[in-house]
């Protein structure tokens, strides 16, 4: 990751720019019909919104380049990640490795099961079998292409 980039906490006062940042990159960058985009970030708001009435109950990240939001993370009671994103002209430099490896490291602690899960976009499923993510056949995913885990 390049050194100019910044890994912190995502701050309560801070979710509106959070949530038009995710917005922006679902339309720009999620391989899905208006629908299920329109889906995604419906339930991307919910999941905001109900982090702010308890963020020690989960964990939220985001990336800074020279101060300028690039990339979010955020897991839901440290087993459930429910989204990672990077704007698309910061994608495919190690962003989104690093926001991931920082979610798990800090999960691996307080993680109820020891694994984390996700439902992942279809254009991600490679990334996330790349680092390692199992498909999870026991379950249909309710957002997502396909169910996965990893062990913590």
């Amino acid at each position: 990751m390049h050194p100019d980039l910044v890994i912190e906490p995502v701050l309560v006062h801070e979710v509106a720019a959070i949530g038009d940042f995710i917005e922006d990159v679902v339309r720009a960058s999620i391989e899905a019909s208006d629908a299920e985009k329109a889906a995604f970030i419906t339930n991307i708001q919910a999941n905001l919104e109900n982090w702010t009435q308890d963020p020690a109950g989960g964990l939220h990240l985001k990336v800074l380049h020279a101060g300028r939001l690039v990339g979010v993370v955020m897991v839901k009671e440290y087993w459930n990640l429910c989204h990672l994103f990077v704007e698309p002209l910061h994608q495919r430099k190690g962003i989104g490795r690093a926001l991931l490896c920082a979610a798990v490291d800090a999960c691996r602690a307080k993680a109820p099961t020891q694994k984390l899960r996700l439902n992942a976009a279809r254009n991600a499923v490679g990334f996330y079998e790349r680092m390692g993510w199992t498909r999870v056949a026991d379950a249909n995913p309710r957002h997502g292409a396909a169910r996965y885990e990893l062990a913590l």
